[in-house]
């Protein structure tokens, strides 16, 4: 009787553990669409599904799968908060797509330019 208990609360402790565990890893991530060609940092994204991670301090991380494609640093501004979720912000150079930051969905920006861009959401979407 005493060890089916045990079973029964540790079978509730990991219900309610994993799940939260799964929230707190997302807060700093998000999945998003790159629907054509872009370049972070001399790295070149084809289209396709990436997970974008960040730290509060700016340090941008790009995976495909759970292989690092791209890495970045960027400066973290404050902004209004989107109700759309995270997007890329782009910018033409030469006929090429430059990813320029990343606009949260907590309305901060993350930019890589050390300015500000002015073309958001160019060619990007939450991964539905």
């Amino acid at each position: 009787m005493r060890k089916s208990y045990s079973v029964i609360v540790c079978t509730l402790l990991l219900a309610f553990l994993i799940p939260a565990a799964a929230l707190a890893a997302e807060k700093n991530s998000a999945k998003l669409l790159v629907s054509s060609p872009v370049v972070l940092n001399g790295s070149k994204l084809a289209p396709g599904h990436y997970t974008f991670q960040w730290t509060d301090s700016g340090k941008v991380t790009v995976l495909s799968g759970k292989k690092t494609v791209a890495t970045a640093e960027g400066k973290v501004t404050p902004g209004k908060a989107s109700p759309y979720g995270a997007s890329l912000m782009l910018r033409s150079n030469n006929g090429a797509s430059e990813l320029t930051g990343i606009q949260l969905k907590d309305g901060r920006t993350i930019d890589f330019t050390g300015g500000s861009s002015s073309d958001s959401g160019a060619g990007s979407s939450p991964r539905k």
